[in-house]
């Protein structure tokens, strides 16, 4: 996990402990899950904008009507953007995945940071770090 580290184990990003006078034992950068969740989110809204621009191109089959060649090739597009396993389809599924990371990286976040709090304060009143 990102951010996590003990005092003077070296492990975790760049907030790793000094010693005593570390004011938790547990650190945990949640910045890091807040800007996952913001990074996820961000792609989520992309991705909808990308399907919304695509979806406007299907509206005409500029291609050619009455044209075999352009009645086929607008059918063909149609049935790749829109048809069953199209792309679409997968940007949904895409769209799908980054809101539900940015949904677990925010919960992430936030039970990290109570556990945090929690094992400092079990701490912080069992005497065995500085206040």
């Amino acid at each position: 996990m990102p951010g996590v580290s003990t005092p003077r184990s070296g492990a975790g990003d760049a907030n790793v402990g000094t010693g005593s006078s570390t004011a938790s034992v547990v650190q945990v950068e949640q910045g890091a899950w807040e800007a996952r969740a913001e990074a996820a989110n961000w792609a989520a809204e992309e991705l909808r904008e990308c399907s919304r621009v695509v979806g406007q191109v299907l509206l005409t089959n500029y291609f050619g009507r009455g044209c075999a060649e352009g009645d086929s090739v607008f059918e063909a597009l149609k049935a790749a953007l829109n048809g069953t396993g199209g792309w679409k389809t997968d940007l949904a599924l895409q769209i799908a995945a980054a809101d539900t990371l940015a949904k677990a990286s925010t919960g992430a976040a936030k039970a990290l940071s109570e556990s945090d709090s929690a094992a400092s304060s079990s701490l912080e009143r069992a005497g065995t770090i500085a206040t």
